[in-house]
Formats: C-alpha cells, structure tokens, sequence
C-alpha cells in the first residue's frame, strides 16, 4: 500500500553543533532501506512503500546508514562520530534547550541528510564547517569550555539559508527560530562558549 506523507525537518540551534549520531536511546527507527531524493528540486512530499523513500524525479540515493548527517558527512571517520556523539549526549545531559533539538534532530534528520546529498555545494560546507567545529568540540569535552570563532555562526547563517531554500515548510520555520537563538547568543553564555572574533 501506498501512503503519501509530509517530510517534517526541524534542525538544531547550531545545526551542526548538536548532531547526535544513530544509537542513543531517543532516536526514532529509521527506514531500513535505500530513500532517494531529487537533486534539484526541494522536498515536499516522500511516498513510502514499506522498503523505500522516494521523491519525484529522484537522482540522489542516500543509504539508510547514512540517514544522520554527521555519518553522511564524516563518512567513515568513526573516531569524529563518536566525538559528536559524545557531546550531543553531554549537551543533552546539560541544557534543556539544546536537549529539544536534538530530539526534534533526530526526528527529522533523514530531509536533511537529502537536502545535503542532493547538492555539491551544500555538502561541501557542511563537510567544511562541521570540520572546522571538531576541535572546538574536543576542547569543550575536555575543559567544559571553549572559543567558538564567529566567522563559524556567519558560516552557518549562510549554509542555514542554502537548506532552507531546498526545504519543507517546518523545516523553514525551524532555520528561522534558529537563527534567531544564534544571533541571541544566549545559549553560548549558558554553555560557556565564547564567541571570538
């Protein structure tokens, strides 16, 4: 039978900041084959047959391991995964709001897992920028501290604006209270992260 739902992606306060990897306790189930996406249209609606995700005119495949975008991303670097795992679950531990989007993350991580694969330029940033946050996440793990530069928030405004372009609706609306939070800065203060010039 065929059913035809919305693809809902709601991101996080610093998208990739507070990715958690697959296998916490709080991720939904995933599908456990093959979704494939279109490479140049945004992504309103997914048909789900029981085994595959598939959007119209589709020209992008994206395997189910993959659905996280840090995995999809970091590839098989399984040292830096587990990195962001590790402060994803410390942050969730610590903070009520970087808890909720995490969860709200890990709902819709596979519409922006596509969006990223389904475009060069964007995966490239986001491959790019979640690299240059690695060491500010080792320093913070080990000292509970850090200096977050703030050409990485310009960075992730603009890559923020690229995907939210390519996305549904919620997940627009999300870039947008997210972006907001990031201009705020609050967060950083309550996590004692200082932004740098």
């Amino acid at each position: 039978m065929l059913k035809t739902i919305p693809v809902y992606l709601q991101i996080l306060l610093l998208p990739l900041l507070f990715l958690p990897l697959p296998g916490s306790a709080d991720q939904p189930p995933h599908l456990t084959t093959t979704i494939t996406a279109p490479a140049t249209k945004p992504l309103e609606h997914m048909s789900v047959d029981g085994n595959t995700l598939q959007a119209p005119l589709s020209t992008t495949t994206v395997e189910q391991k993959d659905l996280c975008p840090v995995v999809f991303l970091l590839e098989a670097d399984y040292p830096q995964q587990k990195l962001l795992k590790d402060f994803s679950e410390m942050l969730r531990g610590a903070h009520e709001k970087a808890s909720r989007y995490v969860t709200l993350y890990y709902l819709h991580s596979p519409e922006l897992t596509l969006i990223i694969a389904s475009n060069d330029d964007i995966k490239r940033d986001a491959r790019t920028l979640l690299k240059s946050i690695l060491p500010v996440i080792r320093v913070y793990l080990q000292e509970g501290q850090a200096e977050l530069p703030q050409q990485v928030l310009d960075d992730t405004d603009a890559l923020l604006n690229r995907i939210a372009y390519k996305s549904s609706l919620p997940l627009r609306e999300l870039i947008r209270m997210a972006k907001s939070d990031i201009v705020k800065k609050t967060i950083f203060q309550e996590l004692s992260i200082t932004i740098v010039p």
